[in-house]
């Protein structure tokens, strides 16, 4: 068992990893989250860990409400003045993205090339990507 005070304080994906860490044996786990909190808001975001156990669900929603922060500089949340692309207009794109990266990394692995495949990867990677420390 798991008691998490001022569950309130703690980002989504922090409460998330930590109750994970309870129950990994053959017998339930239990994560409580407290919070003298009133702010609907608040109350809403713990609510919603209470219902799902998807990190990525999690990830998405935190995203949702508190903005993916800056790419360059050292602001930690917020909507950036500079986007490379709108996650939640671009999701359908970035989900393809993902599914046929998948395939062919499954493809390379089958035919036995994976090791040859990301040796070029990352070769291209450093070639493209040389301006970047």
């Amino acid at each position: 068992m798991m008691v998490i005070y001022d569950a309130d304080r703690f980002g989504l994906s922090q409460i998330h990893q930590l109750r994970g860490r309870v129950g990994r044996g053959d017998q339930q786990g239990y994560c409580f989250l407290l919070s003298t909190q009133k702010n609907e808001e608040t109350l809403e975001r713990l609510r919603f860990l209470e219902q799902h156990q998807d990190g990525f669900e999690i990830s998405a929603y935190d995203l949702k409400l508190r903005g993916p922060g800056e790419v360059l500089g050292e602001k930690q949340s917020g909507i950036p003045s500079f986007l490379v692309a709108d996650v939640f207009k671009d999701y359908p794109i970035l989900e393809a993205s993902q599914k046929d990266a998948l395939e062919i990394i499954e493809y390379y692995i089958q035919d036995h090339d994976y090791e040859k495949t990301m040796a070029k990867i990352q070769k291209r990677l450093l070639e493209n990507n040389s301006y970047v420390d």
